[in-house]
């Protein structure tokens, strides 16, 4: 028993419970347009149980070879159709979903470098599918247009203290566990296969201010690039080129243990259907104060 006890000492049981509740001014029943979790015209108006969380990890250890894991379950409204296992299409399925499942491992080359395996979160968005985690629960539109996870191989390796690098492979563009990419007509009907080739591929810098720069320590400032095919069970199996910039604020602005909002967020989606559309936003400072400006769009015929 003392052997069994030993082996999951290492292992943390964690979770939450997201709770809301929306009032929309009107007597309008509609969906809301561009929102993500508060969109469903069936959340408005009176209170709601959004999702529970129940995360079972087992972090890596300070060892220079080093394996964990991390399965992370929803279950509740939130969960339906979010990610979906193949073949079942978006919106399929009960109220229960497998947000994250991956196993990791760090080989002790260099600084050590991590590998996970398995489906994870998106590396670039600062906002997130957690809602304790976002800033606003509400979430940007620029959200609704990134990645939300991926199934595939991601490394990564901290260069120093001031400059983190990560590369990764995914099945395809956007969640859903398992699919494979696809194409997807204009008329959204017909579906064919990809190359088993083609597939997602993503790659990061972060750069963090140190604490020479004074009141700049802390500032963080990353670049995201994911490119791939997407799947029939997220948004039609549209190619999609995305770049995130983010900017965090001065770590004096926040409150203690609070999310950071970013001071702006710039994403550029580019369809390989010869578009352009970039997306500009800014986030509130806690407590409320501050600025919020609009996502603003603008689309330009590619060569």
């Amino acid at each position: 028993m003392s052997q069994v006890l030993t082996a999951v000492s290492a292992t943390t049981l964690s979770g939450y419970v997201s709770t809301s509740a929306i009032w929309k001014p009107g007597t309008s029943n509609a969906d809301i347009r561009g929102r993500a979790f508060d969109a469903p015209a069936s959340k408005h108006d009176g209170f709601n149980l959004d999702v529970v969380s129940l995360m079972l990890a087992k972090p890596l250890s300070e060892d220079d070879w080093a394996a964990g894991y991390t399965a992370q379950l929803w279950f509740g409204p939130d969960a339906v159709g979010f990610n979906t296992s193949a073949p079942n299409l978006a919106g399929a399925g009960g109220d229960l979903s497998v947000k994250q499942a991956y196993v990791e491992l760090r080989v002790p080359v260099g600084n050590g470098i991590g590998f996970k395996l398995g489906h994870f979160n998106y590396i670039g968005g600062y906002e997130v599918p957690d809602s304790g985690d976002d800033a606003n629960y509400s979430r940007s539109y620029a959200w609704t247009l990134e990645p939300a996870s991926h199934t595939g191989l991601l490394a990564s390796y901290k260069v120093c203290d001031a400059l983190s690098l990560a590369v990764g492979v995914a099945n395809s563009y956007n969640n859903g566990i398992n699919w494979r990419a696809a194409r997807v007509d204009a008329s959204g009907t017909t579906v064919t296969a990809a190359d088993e080739s083609e597939k997602t591929y993503m790659g990061q810098f972060a750069l963090t201010a140190p604490d020479s720069f004074g009141f700049l320590k802390g500032a963080t400032l990353s670049a995201t690039v994911v490119e791939g095919l997407n799947n029939p069970s997220g948004s039609g199996g549209s190619v999609l080129t995305i770049w995130t910039a983010r900017l965090l604020p001065l770590p004096h602005l926040t409150q203690p243990d609070t999310p950071t909002p970013p001071l702006f967020t710039l994403l550029i989606r580019r369809p390989r259907s010869s578009s352009l559309t970039a997306e500009l936003s800014t986030r509130p400072l806690p407590g409320g104060s501050g600025m919020h400006l609009a996502p603003v769009a603008m689309r330009n015929c590619l060569a």
